[in-house]
């Protein structure tokens, strides 16, 4: 197992710099010797896609937001430490069910539609996550992403068929 980082904060809490590195699944403050992930204590938002580990520096509460879109991310009093812009977590909103619900009925379209009923969930998850897109824009790149992917179905459905027909008719 290599000791490689994958993401590192460098931030001042209450006047002191800390650095706080997400290294091998572990949360290592200072160089200390580190915490694991699954010992923190922790939420699951968004139905288990997305955690919340909430840690503790200097006396001062951090969260690490970490999920299926985008990378880690270190939050200390709502302010993104990596961007310095302020972070509000976005809750899955309710219309955002629909499109998730209509790439999944993608599945009914076998295999291939399964792939594309995963991929467009994901890319709904991602457009949803973004807090700088303004909700009409997110309605309309989910209608996109909605259609492209059923396009897209029934594309590669059509030229597998075909292939299928070239070489075994």
């Amino acid at each position: 197992m290599s000791n490689k980082t994958y993401k590192v904060w460098n931030i001042n809490v209450q006047g002191t710099p800390c650095t706080v590195e997400l290294k091998n699944n572990k949360i290592v403050i200072n160089q200390d010797e580190g915490t694991k992930l699954n010992k923190l204590p922790s939420k699951n938002l968004l139905y288990g896609m997305h955690t919340e580990y909430f840690i503790l520096v200097n006396g001062v509460g951090l969260s690490l937001y970490m999920g299926v879109t985008g990378g880690p991310l270190l939050v200390m009093n709502n302010i993104n430490c990596a961007t310095g812009e302020e972070y509000i977590y976005q809750k899955f909103p309710k219309w955002g069910y629909i499109f998730f619900v209509l790439h999944l009925a993608n599945l009914m379209n076998g295999a291939i539609g399964g792939v594309f009923a995963f991929l467009g969930a994901y890319l709904t998850i991602s457009i949803m996550e973004n807090n700088r897109t303004k909700t009409p824009m997110k309605v309309l790149l989910n209608i996109l992403a909605l259609i492209a992917m059923w396009i897209a179905t029934f594309v590669t459905a059509f030229v597998f068929l075909l292939i299928v027909q070239f070489f075994f008719a």
